[in-house]
Order: structure tokens, then sequence, then C-alpha cells
């Protein structure tokens, strides 16, 4: 079989590299990293971008305005997040949402078995931390919190490319599974956010169709994305408990509140992160986006999971609401999924951009498995 070049091809390619590229960055195999990956990414994105020609003038106008505020946001904030974010946006017309989800998955998965083999053989170090919470591991996987990051993100693309097939006893397995990964990596934030996920999964597989609301539900995560913004801006004392149960998370958060504020194109914070002291991390997912990327950052992520959250419960498409809903719940407390390549999820906020009726295709999807099944 010859292979046929194509320019969804190019934005495959460039999707899996990027992602090999971004979880190599984070995992103990940090040396291996190569940072001309990034560059011939930006350019096989781009040559998407240019080979797809039929794109509206109202398509061009906005992609336009995304990139400039992108631009600016780039520079001021020493930052690239939100440019890869309008880039891969804008390249990812005619693409298949579903086939992004499975090649994330697959890279993904992929590379994690890598750094766990590096681990146990010895290519990387992966220096185990002592707390008083106990020992902590990695497992090559980088910091321990990225450890139980990778489970919780792969137990979402299951969750989604799953979705109709799944049963209660799959959940208690994914559930028996974050109970391993805690007794590893003693990750506090990392074993909730799984849980919670968990069980809104199952929440949103088994509640019979008449009990969901529109407005209860995207209302109800729309209050919890404010709270989780706001929670280290008012920060005191009496929020220590939480603070203490999140390992610090929101009294850090506030730090960086105090010293930069909130702008419309964000705040170069890149000393603070890895220079002045690093117990000052940022790890809260919308006080990362909106302290360091800026407000239009924010905006573009939050109303683009408001979009595709509220079409999603309209045409009942449960498999992406689960989808948007735990990732929305991961990005509470953790800075990971604001980045594209880790959120495929974010994909699909292509579909109100370029009109790709993503949200018609669950009987098509249905009849796919019954049939698949029937046979």
């Amino acid at each position: 079989m010859k292979f046929k070049l194509t320019k969804e091809s190019l934005f495959y390619l460039a999707w899996i590299l990027m992602e090999i590229h971004i979880c190599v960055a984070n995992s103990n195999a940090a040396n291996f990293s190569i940072s001309a990956v990034s560059y011939l990414c930006m350019a096989l994105f781009t040559a998407k971008i240019l080979w797809t020609l039929h794109y509206s003038f109202q398509e061009l106008c906005i992609m336009a305005i995304m990139l400039l505020g992108a631009f600016v946001s780039a520079y001021r904030a020493g930052d690239m997040r939100v440019l890869w974010f309008v880039l891969v946006i804008a390249a990812s017309k005619g693409t298949d949402f579903d086939k992004c989800v499975r090649i994330s998955f697959r890279t993904m998965l992929g590379c994690c078995m890598v750094f766990v083999l590096f681990y146990i053989i010895g290519l990387t170090e992966s220096p185990h931390i002592v707390t008083e919470r106990g020992m902590r591991f990695g497992l090559g996987l980088g910091h321990p919190n990225m450890c139980a990051a990778y489970y919780s993100l792969l137990m979402v693309h299951i969750i989604y490319l799953c979705f109709q097939r799944l049963k209660i006893s799959h959940f208690v397995l994914f559930a028996l599974g974050a109970g391993v990964v805690y007794g590893i990596t003693k990750s506090n934030t990392g074993v909730a956010v799984t849980l919670v996920t968990i069980i809104v999964s199952v929440v949103i597989k088994f509640l019979p169709a008449k009990k969901f609301n529109i407005k209860v539900i995207v209302l109800g995560m729309l209050a919890g994305i404010a709270v989780f913004t706001i929670l280290p801006i008012i920060y005191n004392e009496k929020l220590s408990v939480l603070d203490n149960w999140m390992t610090g998370r929101i009294h850090q958060a506030n730090f960086y509140y105090a010293k930069y504020g909130i702008s419309l194109f964000g705040n170069n914070v890149n000393y603070d992160l890895t220079k002045w002291n690093r117990d000052n991390i940022l790890d809260m997912g919308f006080a990362k986006i909106l302290i360091h990327n800026g407000l239009f950052y924010y905006v573009l992520v939050v109303g683009g999971y408001f979009i595709c959250l509220r079409k999603a419960v309209k045409h009942m498409r449960r498999d992406l609401m689960a989808l948007f809903v735990s990732m929305l719940v991961y990005m509470f407390t953790e800075n990971v999924a604001t980045f594209i390549f880790m959120n495929v999820s974010m994909l699909a906020f292509a579909d109100t951009l370029f009109q790709k009726n993503l949200y018609d295709m669950e009987k098509e999807r249905e009849y796919i498995i019954g049939d698949e099944g029937a046979k």
C-alpha cells in the first residue's frame, strides 16, 4: 500500500511529534528533548493551514484576530501556549476529532511505556521524594504529580473512546488503578481529581436522559471554574485547611496574583517559576491561564468549553460531556491540561469556528459499534 500525503496527515504528524516532545520535556528523559522539533511542527501546522484553501472570509478574520492576540501573548508572557493553541485550532480544519483522540492516547501511552522502561533499565534517574506522606516515586515520568497526571489523562481518553461499552466494573477498575497510582506517587490532588472524574463519568453515563438540564450542567461547571479562579485571589488563613490538602496550591497561586495581577495578554512569570523559589509553583490550571497567559486566553478557553459543553448536552453526546467535564475538573487543580497537546478535548473548539457538526455523530457511532458487535 502506497502512502498518500494529504493535508490532514501533515496535521496528525505534527500533533504526534509535538505530543512526544512535550511528554519528553516533562519527564526524566528531558535531556533527550530537541527544541528543533517545535520549529518543525510549527512549519507543518503552517503548511496545513496554507494547504487548506477553503477558509471562509469570516473564518480568516477570526483566525487573524486570534493569531494577533496569540503573538502578543507569546511576547508578553514568554510562553508559547496561546500561540500553539490558536495555530493548532486553525490547522485542524478537516481533521477527524475521534482520530485525533485515538492518536493522542496511543502517543501518550507509548511515551509513558518508554519512560518507565528507561527508568527500569537505568537510562534515566528518577529520585524518590521523601515527604510526610511517605516516599513518592515518579517512575521516570517526571515529578510524582506528573506520573499521577498521566494516569488520569490516559483514563479520560479511554472513557471517551470506549464510552458506549463501559460498565460499572470498568469504573471500579479505574478507581482501583487510581489507588495503586496514589500508593506510588502519594499525589493528593492527583487521586482526588481522578476519583471525581470517575464519579462524574459514571453519572453522565448512567443518568436517565430526562435528568439532564443544560443550564444546571453548564452553569455548574462555570461556577467551578469561577471558584478555582477566585480562591487564590481571596486566599486567607480561613482557607488554610483546603490549601494544605491541595499541597499549598492556593497560597502559591496567591503569590503570583499579588505580584503580577491580571492583564489582557499575560505576564512573564518565568523567573519566579524557575529561578527564584521552586516552592512557588503555579499548578492551578485556570489561575495559570489568567496570570501567565492573560485574560485573552482565559476567555478563549472558558468560552470554548462553555459552547462545546452546551452543545454536547443539547445533542446528548454523553461521551463528549464526560470528556469536557473531566478536563475542566482536571484544570481546577493542575496546569498540564492548559497546553493543547496535553488536552486533546480543546480540538473540539474548532467545531464552533468551522461548523464541523461534531455533535450530530452519536447515532452513527452507536450504529457502527452495534454493527461490529453483531458480526
